[in-house]
């Protein structure tokens, strides 16, 4: 389960929007802590399993299906799949490249210098919009992001501190709005309360070394 929502969240998320719209650097380093979670992620249940699970003897029917994707066949359909999403996403992306540029030229990003948060983690009192609205939808944050990265109102490193943060903060909400309830329906409350608070855990706790690694660079 965790390793086929990792595959789904590199194919049809962190690879087709976070790459275009925060750029190789940025965006390459969003698709590698969502790599580097995963592996933690997969190397810490083998390990658990390795300690706490004993071997079972059970055999389980494998199934062979002889019908293969052509790579042509599989762009064709993901590209079929996610029209809608790509569509929603050019759209946002213009709007908010749009409302950044209005904002910024009157300075309505000003009203944010007050917040102590900006001044914490070392990033521009503009960057709440973005940090806020990814918590609330990591699109709309990135769409957010990607014209202040591209008109240099951030810095790179200063976005990355920014995804993380924002990250920290989301990743809860969504695994209790999204995930639980998929989990506990498929495994009962017990396992599938467990599941997502360890995953959420790791997803976290990787985010905040990052987070913390960036910091101590920034300083």
């Amino acid at each position: 389960m965790q390793a086929s929502d990792f595959s789904r969240g590199s194919l049809t998320y962190q690879i087709p929007i976070v790459l275009p719209a925060l750029g190789p650097v940025v965006g390459g380093f969003y698709v590698m802590v969502f790599i580097l979670t995963g592996i933690v992620k997969i190397t810490t249940i083998v390990v658990l399993s390795k300690l706490f699970l004993k071997k079972n003897p059970c055999k389980f029917e494998e199934t062979i299906d002889d019908k293969k994707i052509t790579l042509k066949e599989a762009v064709r359909k993901s590209l079929t799949k996610n029209k809608k999403l790509f569509t929603r996403i050019a759209v946002i992306y213009l709007g908010m490249t749009t409302l950044v540029f209005y904002l910024q030229d009157r300075d309505a990003f000003e009203v944010f210098s007050v917040l102590p948060v900006a001044e914490i983690f070392g990033i521009p009192p503009e960057s709440i919009v973005p940090l806020t609205s990814f918590v609330a939808s990591p699109v709309l944050g990135i769409s957010l992001l990607g014209p202040m990265l591209s008109s240099d109102i951030i810095l790179p490193q200063q976005a990355m501190i920014i995804l993380m943060l924002g990250s920290m903060f989301m990743l809860p909400i969504f695994s209790i709005r999204s995930l639980l309830p998929r989990y506990i329906s498929i495994f009962g409350a017990r396992t599938g309360i467990g599941i997502v608070t360890f995953s959420t855990s790791i997803n976290v706790l990787v985010r905040f070394v990052i987070l913390l690694v960036l910091l101590s660079i920034a300083n």
